[in-house]
């Protein structure tokens, strides 16, 4: 089977990564001529486990500084301005029709928990701060009429 770009051409970097592969990312068919081309070209296991230690080390780092980050953001609130917007704008934020910062489903998404359970109340609270409003003014037409 002939794949895109050819395994001839694909760099020694990139056969390691798929010689080593599993199925579920990669053909069998593809992880063997890796392995073939790579022993043509004669890539040492030393080679190999060399970028292999190195990939895995650069991937702690990640999941480290992930796990940092989503630390911080479970602590993280909203400015004075954000939760006056929020609020004001709520019913419109809940029904689509205003975006304002990330969703609910996003503060979840990214560990913001503070921020998350904010969010919810200022939403809340920004339709009852509607339907107060609404009332009131309802009731000082009803009133300017009836005068």
């Amino acid at each position: 089977m002939k794949f895109q770009p050819p395994v001839e051409e694909r760099s020694n970097e990139e056969l390691i990564g798929i010689a080593n592969s599993t199925t579920e990312y990669w053909q069998q068919e593809i992880i063997d001529q890796s392995r073939k081309e790579l022993d043509r070209r004669g890539v040492s296991k030393e080679e190999e486990s060399a970028l292999l230690a190195k990939w895995a080390e650069e991937s702690r780092q990640y999941e480290a500084e992930q796990a940092k980050w989503l630390e911080q953001n479970a602590t993280e609130q909203y400015k004075l301005h954000e939760k006056l917007f929020i609020l004001l704008l709520g019913p419109l934020i809940l029904i689509g029709r205003s975006i304002y910062g990330a969703s609910l489903s996003e503060l979840k998404a990214g560990n913001y928990k503070l921020k998350y359970r904010q969010r919810w109340l200022l939403l809340l609270s920004g339709v009852g701060l509607w339907i107060i409003a609404l009332n009131v003014l309802e009731m000082i037409l009803e009133y300017t009429e009836s005068s």
